[in-house]
């Protein structure tokens, strides 16, 4: 019985496995905007306000970044608190062609963005459209560009990083009114807060938990503006 025992213990001892050593974490530039896996959450949401704060301070060196990208637009009001590169960006205001939303998620890492609510869009956009007939596909609009003044980008509180007032967000759908006489593809996408442009019948945020705060908040409040 002895003997059983101590084989036993021997057998356990031979299978335990040996520790290995932490291995070295690669090395990461906080320059660069962090994916999970590159560090951690706290490190993460620091370097992006380091980022910013870069921005802030070199605003010439930042602005010569930005009018080197193709889709460098000058209208856009660009956000100090984001990330603009060649063919992505952290933005969820800046649609520009082949340039993917890669959003911060909630730790602070940026990471594609999924687009699971698509097919809720687009489910959402057929329904809509049905009752509208002919007018529907011009009528019913996914992701348009909603402009405003920056008087009232000002009133309620949406700046940049560096105290902008913003002058651009993008609703998920709208349903824009009857009688609408610019068929045109460019404008049937664009929302305008001035006496020219009506109010849409519907807007359409679809809340992710990124988003949330932004879609109840802010989003709310400019909406109501359009009444």
């Amino acid at each position: 019985m002895a003997l059983a025992q101590a084989e036993t213990s021997a057998r356990a001892v031979a299978v335990s496995p040996v520790p290995r050593r932490p291995q070295p974490q690669k090395a990461w530039d906080w320059q660069v905007p962090a994916s999970r896996g590159d560090t951690d959450s706290a490190t993460a949401i620091a370097s992006r306000y380091q980022r910013a704060m870069w921005r802030l301070l070199h605003p010439r060196a930042w602005q010569d970044n930005l009018q080197a990208l193709s889709h460098f637009d000058p209208e856009f009001v660009y956000d100090e608190n984001h990330e603009y590169y060649e063919d992505w960006t952290t933005d969820p205001d800046y649609g520009k062609v082949n340039v993917r939303n890669f959003p911060y998620d909630l730790a602070g890492f940026v990471r594609p963005d999924p687009k699971r609510h698509n097919p809720l869009i687009e489910q959402m956009r057929e329904t809509l459209c049905t009752p509208l007939g002919g007018e529907g596909a011009h009528r019913v609009q996914p992701i348009p560009d909603h402009h405003f003044p920056e008087a009232v980008g000002r009133d309620l509180s949406l700046f940049t990083g560096g105290r902008k007032p913003k002058t651009q967000v993008k609703p998920d759908l709208v349903v824009l009114p009857e009688g609408r006489d610019d068929h045109s593809l460019k404008e049937s996408r664009v929302i305008r807060t001035d006496p020219e442009h009506p109010v849409p019948e519907m807007i359409v945020e679809v809340v992710s938990p990124s988003s949330a705060a932004r879609d109840y908040g802010d989003k709310a409040v400019l909406y109501e503006r359009l009444v």
